[in-house]
């Protein structure tokens, strides 16, 4: 990352080395920050994408944020930064910061990740294609955004605020499983965050014998409403029942918290697993 002060009529410029992936992706923060381009070589202009617009990485201090991103040939360019009159800010202040880095995301493949927002107001993740439910948790009520982007279908976005009833928000994001998530979490600089994804599905089907336990991913923490439910069928080619109490015991399950259930097979069969479509 590279950091200094963009005035008004003045103009920052940084080379950039693109190896043989042959992709840039630049992520640019200021308070004057009006314009950004990208030259090669030869002092031509590079054709790629650009997105503008306005962050608040502490309240109050409205920065404009710029980004570029696109294919290009491999080499040498320069990106070059153009300053304009200064955001208001609402505490006077009179200084005009600039950041500048390369928008790298971390990796969500895991299906959970913890994080501190940055000094640009925002982190990115990138996530498997075959995730496509997510959740954003804060430690406590705080203004903060969650954004899903895909290459294919459309996105996904939903905020938290400070009059919410609990920290935290979920979104489900369908897409192509050959095609990862890119997921940005934005919020005031500092903020802690807990960032989750799974893949949401209504059944699940296995063959095994013994004793297995079987989780349910649910959404958030909590108990006061209606409760989930499992249900575990075994079948065979001429018949398929349910597991009689005595042999399948459920846990007590809330749709905000994490549950188990367990069943045992004596013998190797097909179990069945079903719960109903949960909802943020």
């Amino acid at each position: 990352m590279e950091s200094g002060e963009l005035g008004d009529m003045q103009q920052r410029s940084y080379g950039v080395e693109v190896g043989a992936e042959g992709r840039v992706a630049l992520e640019a923060i200021g308070r004057a920050l009006q314009d950004m381009r990208l030259w090669n070589a030869s002092g031509e202009l590079v054709d790629v994408a650009f997105d503008k617009s306005v962050a608040q990485p502490k309240p109050g201090h409205f920065m404009t944020r710029i980004r570029l991103e696109g294919a290009v040939a491999p080499g040498r360019y320069l990106v070059t930064a153009y300053g304009a009159p200064p955001l208001v800010w609402s505490d006077a202040a009179t200084a005009q910061p600039f950041m500048l880095r390369l928008q790298t995301p971390l990796s969500l493949d895991a299906g959970v990740a913890e994080g501190i927002i940055g000094p640009f107001g925002s982190t990115s993740f990138a996530a498997l294609g075959e995730y496509n439910s997510f959740r954003l948790e804060l430690p406590q009520r705080a203004p903060a955004s969650l954004n899903i982007r895909r290459a294919k279908g459309a996105g996904a976005f939903a905020q938290i605020g400070v009059n919410n009833r609990e920290p935290g928000v979920t979104l489900y994001s369908p897409g192509d499983e050959k095609e990862p998530a890119r997921i940005e979490v934005s919020g005031f600089e500092g903020q802690a965050f807990t960032l989750r994804a799974v893949r949401q599905n209504t059944h699940l089907n296995f063959e095994a014998s013994g004793p297995h336990l079987v989780g349910v991913d649910l959404a958030g923490d909590g108990g006061d409403e209606i409760p989930a439910s499992v249900l575990f069928a075994r079948s065979r080619r001429t018949a398929r029942f349910a597991c009689s109490p005595q042999t399948c015991r459920a846990s007590r399950q809330g749709v905000r918290g994490a549950a188990s259930s367990i069943c045992v097979a004596a013998r190797r069969c097909c179990l069945k697993q079903r719960t109903p479509a949960l909802s943020p």
